[in-house]
């Protein structure tokens, strides 16, 4: 028997326009209607341009829709008020390209920060903050800047800090993006730990297939804005519908991935 899933994540035909020179206007997101089940971990796609950052930045209302609406864990979020919108980001992990970490911090006090600025009580962010480094296997590098630190483990780091808060949902931009291959495997092993004993749902924004073909389970393949393909990835992969999602799998043929990963 198939349990049934909730999305936890809806983009109803969102668009976002910005103002340009002149009358002139860029659509960066196209009429995209999209649905993210708990649990998942789904794979958003594109070349520089596709306007997948600007739709996964829609969840936590980093940017607003011109028109469309997005819900998040049951709340509409786009033109949520700044005080209730406070409560879901707390509930929305994200992890950058470049790790975004301070540099005159050290590492636990990095992964402290949100909790510092929610104002939890300093055992609990102590005790919180030893139970994330173990977490992501930095016990021994807690008191180390990020200076001394490799690209792989200053990413761990930008994720003990994105799960400091409990969050239901992991928004990962480009998190792989900036590191090797051997590396970047690591990380993925990591945020599949995550989504599996954590039940984190997790967003990947990548121009990188094979990213997407070693942990998603569903991808979305955006163009010039606009989705233009999605399905579980095994799908996509064995039967592309589309020139660019073709052109991306090119890119990462070593075989199709885990027909398991498809439910």
């Amino acid at each position: 028997m198939t349990q049934e899933k909730n999305a936890i994540i809806e983009f109803d035909h969102v668009s976002k326009v910005y103002a340009g020179r002149g009358k002139k206007q860029t659509k960066a997101v196209d009429d995209v209607t999209l649905s993210i089940d708990e649990g998942d971990i789904y794979g958003i796609i594109g070349y520089s341009g596709a306007g997948k950052s600007t739709l996964v930045r829609m969840i936590n209302a980093l940017e607003n829709p011109t028109s469309g609406t997005v819900t998040v864990m049951g709340q509409q979020v786009s033109g949520m008020s700044e005080s209730k919108l406070r409560a879901v980001r707390q509930k929305i992990g994200m992890i950058f390209q470049q790790f975004n970490l301070f540099s005159t911090k050290t590492v636990a006090q990095n992964v402290a920060y949100p909790l510092q600025l929610d104002h939890w009580r300093k055992d609990y962010q102590d005790k919180r903050v030893k139970e994330l480094l173990e977490f992501v296997g930095l016990s021994e590098h807690a008191n180390r800047y990020p200076a001394q630190l490799s690209g792989g483990q200053k990413q761990r780091v930008g994720i003990a800090r994105a799960l400091a808060t409990n969050p239901k949902i992991l928004l990962a931009d480009e998190a792989t993006s900036a590191l090797d291959p051997e590396t970047t495997t690591e990380v993925l092993e990591l945020l599949r730990k995550i989504n599996e004993q954590l039940g984190v749902t997790i967003v990947l924004i990548t121009h990188q297939m094979n990213v997407v073909q070693q942990i998603a389970h569903h991808v979305a393949v955006m163009s010039g804005g606009r989705l233009v393909e999605k399905g579980t990835v095994y799908r996509v992969f064995a039967a592309p519908q589309e020139e660019v999602t073709k052109r991306f799998i090119a890119t990462a043929m070593s075989g199709l991935p885990d027909e398991t990963r498809v439910e």
